[in-house]
């Protein structure tokens, strides 16, 4: 790996300084000198000890001057400009690559850098629609600059370059010479994604063991960095207007002093007798300047102690939280089969009752406390939707915004990472195929700019994530024609309005005559569809003509854990998803009947739904066959629903959810299993697949005979 290369960005800080300095007016000499000493401590570092004793020997010149004259200026830019052709001639023969000393440490570095780019980015897309304060623009400042100053560190020479060029740009927003709006904000936004790209080529090269691959549309951001600076007002560059960037330096420097040993003493010789008279000076200087910097922090300090306590993390592998997680998974199973043992139920004491319950109770605390640690929330997910509404507002050039809410819900860590495909589809969608032209919208009197709404909640045990537009809705002729154009629907078919609806998430199917770099091939919603059902969720869609769409996807707020009802078909039990469950009754006489004397159907308060026997689907014997002795549930799944016919409803629990093995996977109708209190399997029931099993009914499906064929335990 290459030296560090702190002292790259600092040599290009310096030079960019001193030639936007506009001639003829000299500059203070406050922050040139910091920047040659930093310079100097960098380049000293590296063992370019003839480099820092040049530097510092400028630096040495000017520290008892006011301003720089316009010649020493121009010195200091030529010197400048030569270290820097060496250090990059340098660094240009190797890309960076990582020993294992040092994974740990760029590891941590990723992850702080996507959170500070998070935070970046929210800044950016509030400037983006109203101004912002100094405050939020200082702490913009600050991403990048910690960005340069770590990348430097650990000799990511691409990280800091481009750190360096938005943080110079940004010292021009701070110093108010250039506003955070047009063409500043632009190249700001493309910094963020070209930062992003350099961490993922980053994470890529720990992953694969090879060096750090080049960035290829790098030098492109960074030179339309670089010319809105050099498009700003001469002389408007001027670092030492807040005191951040002259404080900063010197603070570093002491602290590299103090953890190296203390200060060194410089011999006379080393710089020259005309030199000692400046050299004393400036360690006045320096001893003044630390002694105000240690009353203010020590200030801060006291004040902060009395106001506020500060919340300490720790960051864990996600594999250790992983394992934690299904281990007491286990505990949670052997502790429901130890309290439903008959030896223990039999008991009459009440002292065994007691404790069992006390015991059950620190179970079910100890599964939720576990499954928290895996809980984050859907605000960076949210943030990235806020910035694909951005860029595809610009390249549809529809005026489009978007209104989020309730970013603090918290979901599984992997749930919230699956459900992002489906949302920057239905975005897509949304801004494409939902928001209507601009000459549309204001011939149906809507405002110019149109909205987009993304909200995230809990409903009960689930997680509910809405997806809306102000647009022009769905409109059933146009979808009939399509379907029945694309043979999705037979001719003339009578569909109900949710039935129409439904058929956007036909694979294939689409709205739009033409294929753009958007949609129009057929592909989207039908993904979105396959993904939520894939997490054991659902998603349903309404729609008004000429008012808006809206997507709400209910999911578990795990895959660990699923919250089932447990039904009994027979001697068989199974586990139907209670998100799936719309309701359970007793059938009345008069409720069934049968069409075309082969398919039953139900109606439920108006509502005719399809009858599936469970136990008949199963090929389980022994189930109850007349359907007023049994129960029905209805169940719902995409916008349609299925009235289930099952013996009894026995409870409602949580279990932990385990994958059915790879010999078992052709069982169509189930989509994992779990351990019962008795010890035995419970299938859980695949419900968005239960539709087909009512046209089955009677067809001796292969996954319907294995599970009636299954053995009972010795």
């Amino acid at each position: 790996m290459v030296a560090s290369t702190h002292s790259s960005a600092l040599l290009r800080e310096l030079t960019t300084h001193l030639l936007l300095v506009e001639r003829g007016k000299p500059s203070p000499a406050g922050p040139v000198a910091e920047l040659l000493f930093a310079t100097a401590d960098a380049l000293d570092a590296e063992g370019n000890t003839d480099g820092g004793l040049l530097v510092r020997s400028r630096a040495l010149r000017i520290v008892g001057l006011s301003v720089v004259p316009g010649a020493l200026l121009d010195a200091l830019g030529a010197m400048a400009d030569e270290l820097l052709a060496r250090r990059v001639a340098v660094e240009a023969k190797t890309r960076p690559t990582f020993g294992a000393d040092l994974v740990g440490t760029v590891v941590e570095f990723l992850e702080d850098a996507a959170e500070g780019l998070a935070a970046a980015d929210v800044t950016l897309l509030t400037a983006d629609g109203a101004d912002v304060g100094a405050e939020d623009v200082n702490a913009l400042f600050r991403v990048f600059h910690s960005l340069k100053g770590a990348a430097g560190f650990l000799s990511l020479e691409d990280i800091a370059v481009l750190a360096h060029a938005a943080e110079s740009l940004l010292n021009l927003v701070r110093d108010g010479c250039c506003p955070l709006k047009g063409a500043t904000l632009e190249a700001l936004f493309e910094a963020s994604d070209a930062m992003r790209r350099l961490l993922g080529h980053v994470r890529a090269a720990i992953e694969s063991g090879s060096p750090v691959a080049e960035d290829a549309g790098l030098r492109a951001v960074i030179g339309r960095l670089e010319a809105r600076v050099a498009a700003a007002p001469p002389g408007s560059l001027r670092p030492a207007s807040t005191g951040y960037r002259a404080a900063a330096p010197q603070r570093e420097r002491r602290e590299r002093v103090a953890e190296a040993g203390g200060p060194r003493t410089l011999a006379p010789s080393s710089f020259g007798p005309e030199f000692q008279a400046e050299l004393g000076g400036f360690e006045a200087q320096a001893e003044a300047a630390g002694g105000v910097a240690t009353a203010v922090a020590s200030g801060v300090a006291g004040d902060g102690a009395a106001a506020t306590r500060i919340r300490q993390t720790l960051k864990v592998d996600v594999e250790r939280i992983d394992s934690l997680v299904e281990m007491i998974g286990e505990l949670v199973i052997a502790e429901t089969m130890v309290a439903f043992a008959p030896e223990i139920t039999s008991l009459g004491s009440v002292s065994v009752k007691k404790h069992m319950g006390h015991l059950g109770k620190i179970s079910r605390d100890l599964q939720d406390a576990a499954l928290r640690l895996r809980m984050v929330s859907v605000a960076p997910l949210f943030q990235k939707m806020a910035r694909l509404v951005r860029e595809l507002s610009r390249q549809t050039g529809k005026d489009v915004a978007i209104v989020t809410e309730g970013e603090t819900t918290e979901m599984d860590r992997s749930m919230v990472e699956r459900i992002e495909e489906p949302l920057v589809h239905l975005i897509r969608n949304a801004v494409d195929h939902g928001v209507e032209a601009a000459t549309k919208r204001a011939a149906a009197n809507k405002p110019a700019r149109a909205t987009i709404r993304l909200a995230a909640r809990h409903e009960g045990g689930s997680a509910v994530v809405e997806l809306s537009d102000d647009g022009a809705g769905l409109d059933d002729a146009a979808i009939l024609h399509r379907a029945s154009t694309k043979k999705l629907i037979e001719a003339g078919a009578q569909l109900t309005r949710q039935e129409i609806l439904s058929l956007v998430f036909l694979p294939g199917f689409s709205t739009k005559s033409e294929v753009t770099d958007l949609s129009g091939r057929g592909v989207g919603l039908d993904v979105v569809k396959k993904n939520i059902e894939s997490l054991r969720g659902r998603v349903t869609l309404t729609s008004e003509v000429g008012h808006g769409t809206m997507f709400r996807l209910v999911l578990p707020l795990t895959l660990a854990i699923i919250d089932g009802m447990l039904i009994a078909c027979g001697r068989e039990k199974f586990i139907l998803p209670s998100l799936s469950i719309v309701e359970a009754l007793q059938p009345q006489p008069g409720m069934l009947s049968t069409v075309s004397g082969r398919h039953e159907i139900v109606d439920v308060r108006g509502e005719i739904l399809p009858l599936v026997r469970l136990g008949r689907l199963f090929d389980v014997p022994g189930t109850i066959d007349d359907p007023l002795r049994a129960l029905i549930v209805v169940v719902e799944s995409s916008g349609r629903r299925v009235a289930l016919l099952v013996d009894a409803v026995l409870a409602q629990q949580k279990v932990v959810l385990k994958p059915l093995d790879a010999g078992l996977a052709e069982l169509e109708y189930f989509s994992g299993a779990a351990i019962l209190s008795s010890g035995r399997v419970g299938l859980v029931v695949h419900v968005d697949r239960l539709h087909g099993g009512a046209r089955a009914l009677g067809a001796g499906s292969p996954a319907a005979s294995a599970v009636g064929r299954r053995e009972e335990p010795s």
